[in-house]
């Protein structure tokens, strides 16, 4: 057996304090948390960029964001985009940053614009246009020559963002100024300078803070990231350092190796009087950038799986994040014009597709939902119904702080504010699995004594968080073995007036049990047979539990929920599988399901296993178990199959080039002569195109041969290529609903190039001897 054990009891000592930054429009920033009109709160948001998805697409899929439970959506302004020649910037079409803003806030979604200058997103130079780049001027420094382009830069941006501030009732509670400056606090100091000249408002200014990053010493809240993979990484490092460390409950939010090839690591002198990090610090931990996905690059092709992501965003609440920053939530394409994209031609260390930057995230470029949503939104459900208790609360570590000693020990965590609060364990680590932890024991030291859980399995791949001391409706629990989803009032099952439902999610595995303190008189119905103790006399119904006086009872909870009756309320406690859990979510949220859109992708989020031994959660396990083929769950994505015309058979790959750090470039558009040609008839009807396909590069035109223009593209990582039929026209420039005949080249893969590809997409490959080949293209029809 293994006994766990942690104090929260200093925890309780931990006072408020004043704000530690300005806020406004309701906002307060104090060194524990966030607070919005006096209440604490959990900002949980999502990048997505409005440039790189269409235009009238924007409602639907900023309303998907919300249904995930975002209540903040990110999105860069690419100034590149926008003026790439020196003139006036253009904000019309996908370029219309208010229109996307307006949107927003009518999603119900907060609004956190990115304005650069310098960007990075993958975009060339940053961001900056080429005029701005290669200017007689030093960029990212004071040198008047560049702030005075930087001050029309934002002159632009503050012209379109007049007035939706939230100050002024709008949607934009922050502001971020450049984006992975480490090393010069005094020019973000700067650049919000000019950007409150021109107008530009927000209660809030935020700056990335990773990579010993030095802030400036007032004005700034830093905001952090971590990831599970890595696309700027070399192809010879099997797994990033960085991304490993991103699964043990620490409170070093300071990832040096997110940015590490594009940004210096700050080393301020001995004198400066800024900040440095990681040191202690003031403020609350926020984050902006967790991986909720990874783009590829054309040396590294990550492939990132839902559970990877839940349990990272977990893991950092643990941590003591209060604010739950993804990047990229939704997925894009590049703007149509070539070039855009960060690569070893414009100096840059990797080279990046043309166009895709789908990322993989929980909402594909084309809209498509996938399994890392709907684990995520089932954290973001209990953020919303807790995040005001959880918010305050210290995060508090076993001693030592991380991993300690030659054998690994269960990672694990406590939010408390000395007395009540939340465990959190994670034993889920992709690439190198956590071994098993069976019968293990935790108990958390409080003001009021010690809650100890009964000895269960940790299974591998598992991560939960479960509550301690939880009062509600005049009934504390004083632990369960089981993770809170939601708060409903008005119940679920018990429907009486008054009735607080209280929704958990079965751990798999382990068997749920709840510790109850009942107050005297009340009636506790739907678990009598499984109470612990004798049960008391008085008037009740065949297997109710009425108390005489107060009692502490332990129930286990099967599929019935359990009632407790006080007489003053009525409390109702609900555990859910997955599925049902997923299910109630769906009928809870007044947008609709969230699943209803196309649902496509890798894999599908599993019901859990009849006799599910703990080994995982949500039916995943690890989640990187070896198949006999392709990575692809082609059997849940259903679809029409289309008709694929082969033209020319896969030849030789092209020779292979190398950038001076060593990492392969991209072929370039000589290297397509050799190129496997197919064609594809895209329906003439709304709908989504998904092809699997295997190869090296894939890329996607329009038009007679010698006038082809490409619109989209892909590095084979063992993803399928998707997009909609909407997007293929848009970018073609052809009217909706038109007939569509798309030509696809792809290049067979270099079987002994340095790439690095995840096992099983280069299982795929071989299966294929690493030709270019389309197996099947699927048409999946939208809504009619």
């Amino acid at each position: 057996m293994s006994r766990y054990r942690i104090d929260a009891r200093p925890a309780l000592r931990l006072e408020r304090g004043a704000p530690v930054l300005p806020g406004g429009a309701g906002i307060e920033v104090y060194g524990s948390h966030l607070e919005r009109d006096g209440v604490p709160w959990i900002g949980v948001s999502g990048e997505f960029h409005f440039t790189r998805s269409p235009r009238s697409t924007w409602a639907a899929e900023l309303a998907k964001l919300r249904a995930a439970g975002l209540n903040t959506v990110a999105t860069y302004l690419f100034w590149l985009h926008h003026e790439p020649e020196h003139g006036i910037p253009d904000f019309t079409g996908i370029l219309d940053i208010r229109h996307f803003v307006t949107l927003a806030a009518e999603a119900g979604l907060d609004v956190l614009v990115r304005i650069g200058p310098w960007a990075h997103g993958e975009a060339r130079n940053g961001g900056l246009p080429d005029w701005v780049q290669h200017g007689p001027w030093r960029i990212r420094t004071d040198d008047p020559g560049y702030l005075e382009q930087v001050r029309r830069w934002y002159t632009a941006i503050a012209g379109q963002l007049d007035g939706l501030d939230a100050a002024s009732g709008g949607p934009i509670i922050g502001i971020q100024v450049e984006n992975e400056l480490a090393d010069a606090p005094e020019h973000l100091v700067t650049l919000r300078g000019i950007a409150h000249e021109a107008g530009l408002r927000a209660p809030l200014w935020t700056m990335t803070a990773w990579n010993t990053a030095v802030l400036p010493s007032q004005g700034f809240l830093p905001l952090y990231g971590g990831y599970t993979e890595s696309f700027w990484t070399d192809a010879d490092e099997p797994w990033s350092a960085g991304c490993r460390s991103q699964f043990t409950y620490t409170h070093l939010f300071d990832d040096t190796s997110i940015g590490a090839d594009v940004m210096p690591t700050a080393r301020p002198e001995p004198t400066s009087s800024h900040r440095r990090f990681p040191t202690p610090d003031p403020y609350p931990v926020v984050t902006c950038e967790l991986g909720a996905g990874m783009a590829t690059a054309y040396h590294r092709r990550p492939l990132v799986d839902p559970d990877d992501v839940a349990a990272l965003a977990l893991t950092k609440l643990g941590s003591g994040s209060v604010w739950q920053g993804y990047y990229m939530f939704h997925g894009g394409l590049n703007p149509p014009t070539r070039g855009l994209q960060e690569s070893h031609a414009t100096g840059y260390p990797n080279d990046l597709p043309e166009f895709d930057y789908d990322f993989g995230a929980p909402i594909g470029a084309a809209g498509q939902v996938r399994p890392s949503l709907v684990l995520l939104r089932r954290q973001h459900r209990f953020l919303a119904d807790f995040g005001a208790r959880l918010a305050p609360m210290a995060s508090v570590l076993p001693t030592p702080d991380g991993e300690g000693g030659s054998v690994p020990t269960l990672r694990w965590a406590v939010r408390t504010d000395g007395e009540s609060g939340f465990v959190f364990v994670t034993n889920h680590r992709p690439h190198e699995p956590l071994p098993a932890h069976p019968k293990v024991t935790l108990s958390v030291e409080t003001e009021s004594g010690t809650v100890v859980w009964p000895t269960v399995d940790v299974g591998v791949g598992a991560y939960f968080a479960w509550p301690f001391n939880l009062d509600e409706s005049g009934v504390r629990i004083g632990w369960a073995t089981a993770q809170p989803i939601a708060r409903i009032v008005g119940g679920v099952s018990a429907g009486a007036a008054g009735t607080v439902s209280l929704v958990f999610l079965r751990t798999p595995g382990i068997e749920t049990q709840f510790a109850l303190r009942l107050p005297a008189g009340a009636i506790l119905t739907g678990a009598a047979a499984a109470v612990d103790g004798e049960r008391d006399g008085g008037p009740a119904g065949d297997g109710d539990v009425v108390t005489a006086q107060r009692r502490d009872v332990v129930v286990t909870v099967g599929r019935e929920p359990v009632v407790v009756s006080t007489g003053c309320a009525t409390l109702e406690l609900l555990v859910l599988d997955a599925g049902d859990l997923d299910t109630l979510l769906d009928a809870e949220d007044p947008l609709g399901r969230v699943t209803s859109p196309i649902w496509v992708g890798r894999e599908t989020a599993a019901p859990e296993r009849a006799g599910d031994d703990g080994s995982g959660t949500e039916g995943s396990g690890h989640g990187r178990t070896p198949t006999d083929g392709y990575v692809a769950d082609l059997a849940a994505a259903g679809g029409t199959d289309l008709g694929v015309r082969e033209l020319t058979p896969s030849g030789v790959p092209p020779a292979s080039r190398s950038a001076s750090n060593g990492r392969l470039s991209a072929p370039l558009d000589a290297d397509f002569a050799g190129a496997a040609r197919f064609e594809i008839d895209v329906p003439a009807q709304e709908g989504l195109l998904r092809v699997e396909w295997t190869g090296d590069v894939l890329r996607a035109s329009v038009g007679d041969e010698g006038e082809r223009r490409p619109l989209a593209d892909q590095y084979f990582s063992g993803a399928a290529w998707e997009i909609t039929g909407a997007d293929l026209r848009e970018r073609a420039g052809l009217p909706a609903r038109a007939a569509l005949s798309v030509a696809l080249e792809i290049l067979p893969f270099p079987q002994h190039a340095a790439i690095w590809l995840d096992p099983r997409a280069r299982a795929a490959l071989a299966a294929e001897r690493f030709r270019a080949r389309i197996r099947f293209a699927q048409w999946h029809p939208g809504p009619a």
